[in-house]
């Protein structure tokens, strides 16, 4: 969305040019907000929307994320086989690097 908007938006606008030239009909491009300033709060509210949005809602659900994530983890832990747990404590401790350590079975 922000890439279709900056691209449907025109950054410059075209004026007349100063002075002479421009009762000749010259004309100059200038930035669209030193035409229009009026745009410049209208780009802060669009950025904190952007930015403030995600940001309310990961700090909103947090909790709940951190809930879910303890009921799977109990949830897996309670369902594995012995295995899985030889497995882990090895591959996280690091043993299983060293390459002597052979598991029997």
């Amino acid at each position: 969305f922000i890439f279709s908007l900056n691209a449907k938006l025109p950054r410059h606008a075209i004026v007349p040019a100063s002075g002479i030239w421009g009762m000749l009909g010259y004309t100059t491009k200038v930035s669209l907000i030193s035409t229009q300033p009026y745009l410049v709060p209208a780009l802060a509210g669009y950025g904190v929307i952007t930015l403030g949005g995600p940001l309310w809602i990961l700090h909103r659900y947090r909790k709940h994320w951190s809930a879910t994530t303890s009921i799977l983890n109990n949830l897996f832990w309670s369902t594995a086989d012995n295995e899985v747990f030889v497995d882990a404590v090895i591959e996280w401790s690091g043993i299983g690097k060293c390459g002597n350590s052979k598991r029997i079975g």
